[in-house]
């Protein structure tokens, strides 16, 4: 949500957790029209603080598809660290895609 109007352009969670190795994945969406304005890695920094202070987690990974390297900057510019590629590690509304895959340790 924009802090001003209250609109809800995007949407940043935690799509899964292994609550034994304390790793949290994250995902997000954001509308095209607010790309570019450095919402998205102020939303991801605020939740990775968040899971790393608040719950307790020691590491928070993303995943994005190889043809989006958009969603991988936003990864990059959090301190988000490469670790590998996955060949069609997933899916979505293009099918099966490769996937990049970034993390960071709370240390």
């Amino acid at each position: 949500m924009l802090k001003d109007t209250e609109e809800l352009i995007g949407n940043i969670a935690v799509v899964n957790i292994v609550e034994e190795a304390r790793v949290a994945e994250l995902g997000w969406v954001l509308g095209r029209a607010w790309w570019g304005r450095g919402i998205m890695p102020e939303a991801a920094r605020e939740v990775i603080r968040f899971l790393f202070d608040e719950v307790g987690f020691r590491r928070v990974i993303a995943k994005h598809d190889y043809d989006n390297p958009k969603s991988g900057r936003v990864m990059q510019k959090v301190g988000m660290t490469f670790e590998c590629t996955i060949k069609g590690g997933g899916t979505n509304n293009r099918g099966v895609v490769d996937l990049v895959c970034y993390y960071i340790d709370k240390e």
